[in-house]
């Protein structure tokens, strides 16, 4: 009953938005747009529908850094943009990028309008009008962020992460012509979208149901910390939300990805939530679909490692490779659930320090439990620790979108079909966009392009 009453409200909160929606120029929204605190807060509600795009959270950004690294093999396709990303070989006119890039800019400045304009009315509904300046904080964050690790070469790529970033944008302005904005550097961007996702946490709600929860913030600060190599920050955000006890792990592994794509998982602690009407999560879907992956070599030898339910109820069937995960064309995208903050836990406590290996063991062992698998109860030792714990990121996450990024943060090469590629290779970058580089001047094309 209390899933069922989860799904009548996310349904009808979601649902109903679509009607609710203002999207004003990008420019220079116009006065009606603005003029009141209800405008405002629809405007809200079109930042989220806007992650929706299959470009941004609604499933492109899973699918193409799946693409991108190598647990699968993929064959030609017959989308020009999308072979550019199968064969690494992509182009300054590529699809994907361009869709990413003006998808997550778009929404950037609708939220920059949001927040320019709420001072306004503060004397009217401060309680709202904090929640709609935390929600657009929080969104302006991960599309900063999601969009920097396409973007740009990874954290660690120089001792003092100087590199070229991404633009910040915190002022409104075109979302889709050329701003002068140059590039910041990636320490520059990381430490901006980790100050607006601190300053969004007072006023998001606690209620796991919310379509922000604070929860959700203190997860990406986890996952952003981790991504860049604090994990002493990291480990601090993965315990808040772990020890707040608002999430559980789910008692099955099938109930992980319900293939009913309705159910709100327990452990889910961000997610885009999708009806039956909105095809945003197609790229998720069409092209993770268990009849379009083809393990490569090295995870058809983790799928024959794998001795729990895992094995049978996501990745294979009737013991042939067969991806479970991604069914149904209506289902919800998960961003980030609890399974991955044990698991991220786990590897900032080996290299934090202070912690026996029985008690690092424990956070992998719960997800290994999960799934009646044998316990590990002898992995000792930094390395062998590091080793395991990647083992089981890569199978409990697996085809999540995590595998491309960390195989960057460790500094791993790529080892796929079309051959092996260094982790700080151009080839797998994004390049900027054409039209931003014509007609930004402040604009430098990545290494490459």
């Amino acid at each position: 009953m209390k899933k069922i009453f989860k799904f009548i409200v996310l349904i009808s909160f979601f649902g109903c938005e679509k009607h609710l929606e203002i999207i004003p120029d990008y420019k220079f929204p116009s006065e009606l747009a603005t003029s009141n605190l209800d405008s405002l807060e629809s405007i809200t509600n079109g930042i989220f529908n806007q992650l929706q795009s299959g470009n941004l959270l609604g499933g492109g950004l899973i699918a193409n850094s799946e693409l991108l690294a190598d647990n699968w093999d993929s064959g030609p396709y017959s989308d020009f943009s999308l072979n550019q990303l199968r064969t690494r070989d992509m182009n300054s006119y590529n699809g994907e990028a361009s869709g990413l890039w003006n998808d997550g800019y778009r929404a950037i400045n609708m939220c920059n309008i949001v927040l320019n304009y709420l001072p306004n009315f503060e004397n009217e509904n401060i309680q709202k009008v904090e929640n709609l300046r935390s929600e657009c904080l929080f969104i302006r964050a991960v599309c900063h962020f999601e969009m920097l690790r396409m973007f740009a070469q990874p954290a660690g790529f120089n001792e003092n992460n100087s590199h070229l970033g991404i633009p910040i944008r915190f002022e409104m302005g075109s979302a889709t012509e050329g701003q002068s904005t140059p590039r910041s550097s990636v320490a520059q961007v990381y430490e901006f979208i980790i100050q607006d996702l601190e300053n969004s946490i007072q006023y998001l709600p606690s209620d796991r149901q919310a379509r922000v929860s604070k929860w959700a913030a203190m997860s990406y600060l986890a996952k952003i910390n981790f991504q860049k190599h604090d994990y002493e920050q990291a480990l601090y955000w993965c315990n808040e939300v772990i020890q707040s006890n608002e999430f559980s792990l789910n008692s099955s592994v099938e109930e992980i990805y319900d293939l009913s794509g309705w159910i709100y998982s327990n452990e889910s602690i961000f997610q885009i939530i999708n009806i039956a009407e909105d095809n945003s999560n197609g790229k998720i879907v069409g092209r993770l679909k268990s009849t379009s992956v083809v393990y490569n070599q090295e995870f058809d030898s983790i799928i024959n490692y794998i001795d729990d339910k895992r094995k049978s109820e996501l990745y294979t069937f009737f013991g042939v490779p067969y991806l479970k995960k991604y069914s149904n064309g209506a289902m919800n995208v998960t961003i980030i659930r609890l399974s991955e903050l044990y698991l991220t836990r786990a590897e900032c406590k080996v290299r934090v320090g202070g912690y026996s290996d029985s008690e690092i063991r424990n956070d992998y062992n719960i997800l290994i439990e999960r799934a009646n698998g044998e316990v590990d109860n002898n992995t000792s030792g930094f390395q062998n620790l590091i080793n395991k714990i990647s083992l089981e990121r890569n199978i409990e996450l697996g085809f999540e979108g995590d595998r491309f990024h960390d195989l960057k943060r460790k500094k791993q090469n790529f080892n796929t079909n079309l051959g092996v590629y260094d982790w700080n290779s151009p080839k797998l970058i994004y390049p900027i966009p054409q039209q931003e580089i014509d007609q930004n001047p402040n604009m430098i094309q990545n290494e490459g392009y």
